[in-house]
């Protein structure tokens, strides 16, 4: 999960300019998994505020070592104050539960959490990459609270199927793993659930 430690600047998806800003500005706001529009979180940058959207779409993988040292030194230095995430949940969708000749099911709620058995290669792939953008995301929330005791999160995930369908099912979902419930524990978060058909999703 950690990331190179001798990072390679070459091998980053942004530019020594970016990383000057990032270096000068009084906060830092990180947005993992932003989406494909850099240009929209970019225009809420101020003189004091840099924003950093990280996004495949934009060319960022979030697995590359290289890119993971960087967002570890950017966080042990102390300089992001706003952290935000939205970890790809395609392996843990309610839709996967559905029966309707979509995708099947790829993961369990507890026993296997990080695969069922008889996976194809696609299918293990993405579960495993999934899996480790999940871990690596909360490692990155630990390490930034640890160096900036003000860094505030907004994490963003669908509501545990368990608390609205039907009990019987083994529905997974990254909120209930012990690594999400002990990051949660120390960085004193808490649950806030949101109607998405309110807001015009």
């Amino acid at each position: 999960v950690p990331g190179r430690v001798a990072w390679r600047s070459e091998n980053l998806p942004f530019n020594r300019h970016v990383r000057r800003r990032l270096s000068k500005a009084k906060y830092v706001v990180v947005h993992v998994f932003s989406g494909p529009d850099n240009g929209y979180w970019r225009a809420l940058e101020t003189k004091d505020v840099a924003v950093l959207p990280l996004d495949l779409l934009q060319g960022a993988d979030l697995l590359d070592s290289d890119l993971g040292g960087f967002l570890e030194d950017l966080t042990m230095q102390g300089k992001v104050h706003l952290w935000l995430a939205g970890p790809p949940c395609r392996s843990v969708s309610v839709s996967r539960h559905q029966d309707n000749g979509g995708p099947p099911p790829v993961r369990g709620r507890h026993e296997d959490r990080f695969g069922l058995p008889g996976l194809s290669p696609f299918e293990e792939t993405l579960v495993s990459g999934d899996s480790v953008l999940w871990l690596k995301n909360l490692w990155w929330m630990w390490l930034a609270r640890r160096h900036q005791a003000h860094v505030q999160f907004l994490l963003e995930q669908p509501q545990d199927p368990w608390e609205w369908k039907d009990q019987e099912e083994e529905y997974p979902s990254f909120t209930v793993w012990p690594e999400t419930e002990e990051v949660m524990r120390q960085l004193e978060l808490h649950r806030t659930r949101v109607h998405q058909g309110a807001l015009g999703h």
